[in-house]
């Protein structure tokens, strides 16, 4: 601790009660080694420490000061994330509280940023943490010393909601990407960021909208990612998501995956279907094709016990209450009132293919 006061604030503490140097070591003599008896500026340099006692305990530590300027304390504009590592879970959970108590210090946070790239052979523990915002969202989890393998997962109609995606326009990379997805859909009266910025709570009940706008926040999110320098190992994608994946390897422009998207929902609403929905359940793809009422299909094969079904309304809404009474997880999902990956979609096709060929 003295040592590390002494860097903090730039003066090496004099040891106490030093009088004269022991003459059985010459270099105290001539000055070779300086025993510190008064406080001297620290000039730099690294610094050893050994520890090397009866006890059996032989260590010996270098430390690099640290040239950079303390910041006044401040908060910062955005939220901003904060990782650390540690040998033990306890030391990474201690170690976000402390980031957490002084998330105004950015030197401090910054410095626990930099030490948390020690490699996993050395720390195999590592945390994270969102500092100054609304979520309390923290993980701390052992890491094998192999790299990790990066996928994107890009999803599909249900995950919309009013003003999705509206904070992140305060990041550059993320705006500018948004603006472009406005420059693709202009000529069809439609204006990405005009949406993320609407009140409306029916703004995305459109399927158009819903589809446009999904679709150009996933190309801004793989924007910044890529940004960042991470390139994914691996991509998944469902149903819509799938076009922000053929943006992510690169087989799709950003015009071609926003206008894909506008064509998919333009067509499908032209197609003036009857009323339907889809719903996630608790049941094996099996359990759905067994129990499904006539007219309503298993959609989506989530998982080994989750499955996304897909019909009429009037059914589904009949159904899902069935599954609920029977304490089957039943949740309807938000689609526009359109029953996604049914055998309504196979009518829509050839007017799809015509207009995808254009874009």
């Amino acid at each position: 601790p003295q040592v590390l006061l002494s860097l903090e604030h730039g003066v090496w503490a004099p040891n106490l009660n030093i009088k004269n140097p022991n003459p059985e070591i010459p270099a105290l003599l001539d000055g070779t080694l300086l025993v510190v008896d008064r406080p001297i500026p620290v000039k730099g340099g690294n610094v050893g420490i050994n520890s090397f006692g009866f006890g059996g305990s032989n260590v010996h530590v270098i430390l690099k000061p640290n040239t950079r300027r303390a910041q006044p304390p401040h908060s910062p504009p955005l939220p901003h994330l904060l990782q650390v590592s540690g040998r033990t879970e306890e030391a990474v959970e201690t170690l976000l509280e402390q980031g957490q108590l002084q998330a105004q210090d950015q030197t401090f946070v910054s410095m626990l940023n930099d030490i948390a790239m020690v490699p996993p052979a050395s720390m195999p523990y590592r945390g994270f943490t969102v500092l100054g915002g609304e979520s309390n969202a923290k993980e701390v989890q052992m890491v094998s010393s192999g790299e990790r393998p990066l996928w994107f997962i890009c999803s599909g109609m249900g995950t919309q909601w009013r003003r999705m995606g509206l904070s992140l326009m305060r990041l550059d990379i993320f705006r500018n990407s948004i603006l472009r997805s406005d420059e693709a859909v202009k000529e069809y009266g439609l204006k990405v960021s005009d949406l993320l910025l609407s009140t409306d709570e029916n703004t995305f009940e459109d399927i158009v909208h819903a589809f446009v706008s999904l679709t150009a926040i996933q190309i801004a999110q793989i924007d910044m990612l890529m940004a960042m320098g991470l390139k994914p190992d691996g991509i998944i994608g469902h149903s819509l998501g799938e076009v922000a994946c053929g943006y992510a390897d690169g087989c799709l422009t950003q015009n071609e995956a926003v206008l894909a998207a506008y064509w998919r929902g333009q067509c499908i609403k032209d197609a003036k279907f009857p009323a339907g929905s889809m719903a996630a359940v608790g049941l094996s793809w099996e359990e759905c094709k067994q129990r499904c009422p006539k007219g309503v299909v298993p959609a989506c094969h989530n998982s080994e016990d989750t499955v996304t079904i897909s019909g009429p309304q009037a059914l589904m809404s009949k159904f899902i209450e069935e599954l609920k009474a029977e304490g089957v997880f039943a949740k309807e999902v938000r689609t526009g009132g359109v029953a996604f990956h049914s055998y309504f979609m196979e009518s829509i096709a050839p007017t799809l293919l015509q207009a995808l060929k254009k874009v």
